[in-house]
């Protein structure tokens, strides 16, 4: 069996346009964003309570595996199943003795 016949999952990938801040800063602008279609493994990997922020008293991390060929970078964000998630930190591309093999990509429960 092969990782791709685990991708059950339709996702969407937004990436941000950008545009310049009042203080000439770029930042990301959701408003031109672009979306990739693509199928995925989408995982919950840990919940926690979280008192700081008490959105919905709990904090999520998502964990996402992808075809190699897809394009994911950090500050995207990952819409699947009616839950928005951002892309946290740098996405992996995972090898095996072929070459590149998937991409593996952390993320945060945003909404949903």
């Amino acid at each position: 069996m092969s990782l791709d016949t685990l991708m059950v999952h339709d996702v969407q990938i937004v990436h941000p346009g950008t545009k310049l801040s009042r203080s000439n800063d770029l930042e990301f602008d959701w408003v031109t964003a672009t979306y990739t279609e693509s199928k995925a493994w989408v995982s919950q990997k840990a919940a926690t309570d979280d008192d700081v922020s008490r959105v919905l008293g709990q904090s999520s991390d998502w964990v996402i595996y992808l075809p190699n060929e897809t394009v994911i970078t950090a500050g995207d964000r990952v819409i699947w199943a009616g839950s928005l998630f951002d892309v946290v930190g740098k996405p992996n591309p995972a090898w095996s003795p072929r070459g590149p093999h998937h991409q593996e990509a952390d993320l945060r429960l945003v909404e949903g």
